[in-house]
This record gives structure tokens, sequence and C-alpha cells, in this order.
């Protein structure tokens, strides 16, 4: 996983905190970005997902039969921490996620688009696409 940096999480933990967006029910709007993004990749599994403290949580999922994920092995924490959009081609072969209950558990992802969502100049968390086949 990139670095850390602790005053950028404290930042993006204040703005999730402001935005009042961690645990509240779906909403459309992101129900719509999430699908729009699993069509346009041609994927059937999306995510919205905003790390917080240990974990991932997902505003809104296309099937996901997860709310949340270790942040520890978390695709959106990486691209969130990164700034910028995260490619996963092989990610059982991958050390940062071989162990994400996405990959390793029951849905067996093999491939990952993460692309962060900003809000007031903070990547905040990520919209995700998941493939159980692997990126050619």
């Amino acid at each position: 996983m990139p670095a850390n940096d602790p005053l950028q999480d404290a930042k993006r933990q204040q703005t999730l905190k402001r935005l009042k967006i961690l645990d509240t029910p779906e909403e459309p709007i992101y129900f719509d970005a999430v699908l729009l993004a699993a069509k346009l990749c041609n994927v059937s599994a999306a995510a919205i997902g905003f790390p917080d403290g240990e974990r991932e949580w997902f505003k809104s999922q296309v099937a996901l039969e997860l709310t949340e994920v270790p942040r520890t092995s978390s695709f959106g924490h990486a691209a969130t921490t990164l700034g910028e959009p995260l490619r996963v081609g092989d990610a059982p072969a991958d050390p940062r996620f071989s162990t994400s209950p996405l990959v390793s558990g029951k849905t067996r992802f093999r491939s990952c688009l993460a692309v962060p969502v900003w809000a007031d100049g903070i990547a905040i968390g990520a919209l995700e696409v998941f493939s159980a086949l692997p990126e050619a």
C-alpha cells in the first residue's frame, strides 16, 4: 500500500465527517454512478467506497455481498492514498490485495480499477469496478 500521510488522512476523515456520508443509506445518485461505471467497463461488479478508520465502507454497490472491507487490503484506500487511478490486473498475485475479502473470499475478483472521488481538494474515496477475469 502507498504510505499514509497522517495529515492528509486526518483531513480526509474530517471531510467525510463534515459531509455526513459514512454509514448512511444508499442514495440513487451513488447507485446510478456505480451502475454506470459497471456498464461502461463491461463488468458486473462496482462500488463507491470511503476509507474510514480500519475499513473501507461501501456507500453503494452492484454485485457485492460485502458492505465493507479491511482498509489494509482495500483497493479504494490505495487509490485514495495515491490520489490517482489504480489498476490492478492480477489481484491474487499482488501482495497488497491478495488477502482482501474481494479477492480471497466468495467473490474472487481478479482485477480492479479504482478512481479517486474528490471533495474540497481531498481524495475522500474511490469509484471501483471489479472483474473475475485478470486484466489482459
